[in-house]
């Protein structure tokens, strides 16, 4: 079956548009909320590097988020989370971003911006994380992590406490290299993993199981 192109939203602006866009999330209130990463540029420092954008799908930026620790902005240049990679939101006030550089997942409210938590060891064994990436949030209020760099793939509460997680490194079935993007069959709870290095796409169970790779094949 094809697919129609229906609309695009958005253009490259640092204020009301997007400007180095990396992820978005539903926030359960009409609004996308896209997650926006900016490299240094000496000569616009007033610019934020980190700035999430309220849109919607009518192209409509009402306003703009900047994240805040305790209640203020981060110093631009030299922020201490200045390299998210991607999100997702409780959709009930709540938005999650990886950042690959501080090995850290952060939470902050949608309505101000307010960093309220923010958890993550460095390392490669299983609990710790090294460049995370792709994240996805379970109604039961638990998040599915990717370490990149150490091809794992865990859940943890949103406090950041290990659950369970699986990986390791490889071509062969159920083997990672360098995972990316991570998304939770809502049916089954099935997790379904983008493989970079690997140029493929598997499907495990929630233990970790490997079931299928859904699309691409093994480095030749």
């Amino acid at each position: 079956m094809g697919h129609r192109f229906e609309t695009s939203i958005g253009q490259r602006l640092a204020i009301d548009g997007f400007y180095g866009a990396m992820d978005f999330a539903f926030g359960g209130d009409g609004w996308l909320y896209v997650l926006n990463r900016r490299d240094y540029i000496p000569f616009d420092a007033l610019r934020p590097m980190v700035r999430i954008a309220v849109c919607n799908v009518d192209d409509e930026f009402p306003r703009n988020i900047e994240p805040l620790i305790d209640g203020k902005p981060q110093v631009r240049g030299s922020e201490i989370y200045g390299s998210p990679m991607f999100c997702d939101s409780d959709q009930n006030g709540s938005m999650f971003f990886t950042d690959e550089r501080a090995n850290k997942v952060v939470t902050l409210t949608t309505e101000r911006g307010e960093i309220t938590d923010v958890w993550g060891d460095t390392g490669d064994g299983l609990g710790k994380l090294n460049a995370p990436s792709g994240i996805s949030y379970l109604q039961d209020d638990t998040l599915w992590v990717v370490s990149t760099r150490s091809s794992l793939v865990q859940q943890f509460p949103r406090n950041g406490e290990f659950v369970r997680g699986f990986g390791s490194v490889g071509d062969g079935p159920g083997q990672l290299d360098h995972p990316w993007g991570v998304a939770v069959d809502p049916i089954d709870g099935s997790v379904v993993v983008a493989d970079w290095r690997n140029d493929r796409v598997q499907r495990f169970s929630p233990e970790g199981e490997f079931q299928v790779w859904m699309i691409g094949s093994r480095r030749r």
